[in-house]
């Protein structure tokens, strides 16, 4: 069993406001969704700039990936061109 928590009565509190227009609200299943709703939006609410941050800093380390592939595929083209010219 979870321990109650403040997504817990916050999910209670729509529940109450809302339970006369639905039996949706009567669904375990669908409380629960709502209370694990909450919880990760709290979450990224709070967290919203670390996150950003961190995939900025991983699509940066994926761009400089990708132009070291790049300048070696080009010394490789280069060394490739070479090697008939070394050969006569």
């Amino acid at each position: 069993m979870k321990k109650k928590n403040n997504f817990q009565r916050q999910s209670r509190q729509i529940l109450e406001r809302e339970s006369s227009s639905s039996q949706l609200f009567k669904d375990i299943y669908w409380i629960h969704r709502t209370e694990d709703s909450s919880i990760i939006l709290s979450y990224l609410e709070r967290n919203h700039e670390k996150i950003l941050k961190e995939q900025h800093k991983s699509y940066e380390r994926q761009q400089k990936m990708q132009l070291n592939h790049i300048r070696i595929s080009l010394k490789y083209n280069r060394l490739i061109q070479a090697i008939p010219k070394l050969v006569k």
